[in-house]
């Protein structure tokens, strides 16, 4: 949905930014850099015979600061940990091997929360700073509506969005989960009773923020009040404040033409601070291994 959108800048390395006519113009030079090469080297690649073991595809990605590190999900059933630079990566396969498309922390406990694309479901997951995560058997099925999600473009993207930042009643969990559907560029909004797994969640809300349907990821940023929202095919990182159920976009940004197949995106929280570190999972396929930091990412801090 572009309300009242005007082009308002051009970044530095390809990198434009549009935004509301009511906010501010601005501009920022950034460098990037691709920090994911060393999934390329995850333990199940080592001596691998016939058949080849699947590589590490970066389909999600999320900081969370309870380990101080970067997680990252690949749909091939896989996680991986790493530190902001890339360095001291370690990763681990899922025995299932379930199509995992995103990933979500709350920032409150040392839990990851991994998303299943079809039949969408949510399983958490033990965090550490230097053990290997475990399953802690819990899961949920999201009811998403009859025909919003198929198997080849279910649920893609997945966030937290804690009580105090969403414009609905508080959940006993502390927050609600917003999930995206690639089939339709719908963003649904469920309530989650994290005590009791295979508990039903509630879906509370729906909104299509506009016209492309390829969300492949979303975040939300407690630090800025923000949800972003990531399209693949359209190359587009959409901004939209959560204050209301309106959830007015505040600024679209063309993403640099280093990325393509874009499945990821989070921000390093650095407030207070004018600018930050934006990741962005690159997904092109078993032998890229894409993880992009860019720098110098205009972020706007609140109390």
């Amino acid at each position: 949905m572009f309300r009242n959108l005007t082009i308002t800048s051009i970044i530095a390395a390809s990198l434009l930014s549009f935004s509301l006519s009511a906010g501010p113009a601005w501009s920022f030079s950034s460098t990037s850099k691709n920090i994911g090469g060393s999934l390329g080297s995850c333990p199940w690649l080592s001596g691998a015979t016939s058949p080849t073991p699947p590589a590490f595809e970066p389909s999600g990605i999320v900081w969370d600061d309870f380990t101080g590190a970067l997680w990252l999900v690949g749909d091939e059933g896989q996680i991986a940990r790493m530190l902001r630079d890339g360095t001291n990566t370690s990763c681990w396969s899922l025995p299932s091997g379930v199509d995992l498309e995103s990933i979500a922390v709350t920032g409150t406990i040392n839990k990851i929360y991994l998303g299943v694309e079809y039949p969408p479901q949510i399983l958490e997951y033990n965090s550490s700073s230097t053990a290997a995560p475990s399953s802690t058997g819990k899961s949920w099925l999201l009811p998403f509506p009859s025909g919003s999600v198929t198997a080849s473009n279910g649920m893609e993207g997945m966030t937290w969005v804690p009580n105090g930042y969403h414009p609905y009643p508080n959940s006993s969990s502390g927050g609600l989960f917003f999930a995206s559907s690639q089939t339709n560029g719908t963003i649904y909004v469920f309530d989650v009773n994290l005590s009791v797994s295979g508990s039903t969640p509630v879906l509370l809300d729906s909104f299509t923020p506009s016209t492309d349907d390829d969300i492949s990821d979303l975040y939300f940023s407690k630090q800025t009040r923000t949800l972003f929202v990531l399209y693949d095919t359209a190359n587009l990182l959409r901004e939209m404040n959560t204050n209301t159920t309106s959830f007015p976009t505040t600024h679209l940004y063309t993403l640099p033409t280093s990325t393509t197949d874009q499945e990821g995106v989070t921000l390093l929280p650095q407030c207070p601070g004018a600018t930050t570190l934006l990741y962005l999972a690159d997904d092109q396929g078993s032998t890229a291994h894409n993880v992009f930091s860019f720098t110098g990412f205009p972020q706007n801090c609140v109390p």
